[in-house]
């Protein structure tokens, strides 16, 4: 683990100790105690079945001033304390920095590709569809299954330009009619800031 990044970490996470909600690789929330810190990275607290059931954690956080920030790690070794909780250690993996900017609600085809797949079952391209878009975000739906910290390429066109992105999953809700809806963020692109601001209807979009 790069030392930068969890240096990065301790600096947007609260001081310990703090009770903390994280997003699960796995899916759903699991709550955590940050206890302390160590050279190999985030010590937490967490009960014992969520503890042997989590590969990795998200860290989403808020800051005054739009400023938002997500913390990803894996979880690397676990040590078995009272009251059926585990002591765990996250080694601190990426920090991911975006600000809230405008966003508008669309409804385009697009297609959504592992590039670092974790099973060969889901490998190749998904149809999906866009349903909101940023210069640093989107969301879509899609049949599939996705975890938190998935890294992905999204492809589609925006104002007949076509483009490709790396992003990385940082939510998923729950299936509804087949479909989840997948939050990904993704380094800020002028060429989607430039489009959205010639959107029909850009005055209305939501911050």
């Amino acid at each position: 683990m790069p030392s930068d990044w969890l240096t990065l970490a301790l600096g947007v996470l609260p001081t310990a100790p703090a009770d903390l909600s994280v997003f699960r690789a796995e899916g759903g929330e699991a709550q955590v105690r940050l206890l302390s810190h160590s050279p190999r990275g985030l010590v937490v607290r967490m009960a014992g079945a969520d503890a042997a059931t989590t590969t990795g954690v998200v860290f989403a956080l808020e800051r005054p001033g739009g400023a938002a920030f997500a913390v990803f790690g894996t979880v690397s070794a676990l040590t078995p304390l009272g009251d059926d909780d585990c002591e765990v250690l996250i080694e601190v993996d990426e920090v991911v920095r975006w600000k809230s900017r405008r966003r508008i609600q669309v409804d385009l085809p697009a297609t959504v590709a592992l590039y670092e797949p974790r099973t060969t079952q889901r490998e190749g391209p998904t149809p999906v569809r866009v349903l909101n878009l940023s210069a640093e975000g989107a969301a879509f739906a899609v049949r599939g299954h996705y975890r938190r910290g998935d890294k992905i390429r999204l492809s589609m066109q925006v104002a007949n330009r076509p483009i490709t992105i790396a992003a990385r999953v940082l939510q998923v809700g729950s299936p509804v009619f087949g479909q989840s809806r997948v939050s990904c963020t993704f380094p800020y692109q002028d060429h989607i800031a430039e489009a959205i601001h010639r959107w029909p209807g850009f005055g209305d979009a939501v911050a």
